[in-house]
């Protein structure tokens, strides 16, 4: 323990700043976890389609551009996809398909129908 508190409001004990501190640490621990589960992207040398098709083998959600949407966008039923459509101007990160990264929407996001039961409710 050693540590000195610097209290500077009255009616603040210990007990709170170490709860304050395990509460920050369980966010950081959280986050770190999530982080590890997000997909890298597609790797340099696979072809775009071929690594879309294979996230939607294995039940991923495929978020695609608009210049791949429309490749993609035919064959949505076939794999089990919904198209969600509540993001009006679409959600932000890197397409599935080229790897391009939008940062202000513009991306669609498809969502598999395993996860509909699960309180995912697309439009």
């Amino acid at each position: 323990m050693g540590q000195s508190y610097r209290v500077p409001l009255v009616g603040i004990t210990r007990s709170m700043v170490d709860r304050a501190r395990e509460f920050f640490a369980t966010i950081r621990r959280q986050h770190h976890f999530l982080a590890g589960l997000v997909s890298k992207g597609r790797p340099v040398g696979a072809v775009a389609g071929t690594w879309v098709t294979d996230c939607a083998e294995i039940r991923q959600c495929v978020m695609l551009c608009g210049f791949c949407d429309h490749k993609f966008r035919p064959a949505h039923k076939r794999y089990g996809y919904h198209r969600d459509t509540r993001f009006a101007r679409g959600v932000s990160g890197d397409c599935d398909g080229c790897r391009t990264h939008l940062e202000d929407g513009g991306l669609q996001l498809y969502v598999h129908e395993a996860y509909l039961g699960q309180g995912y409710m697309p439009r």
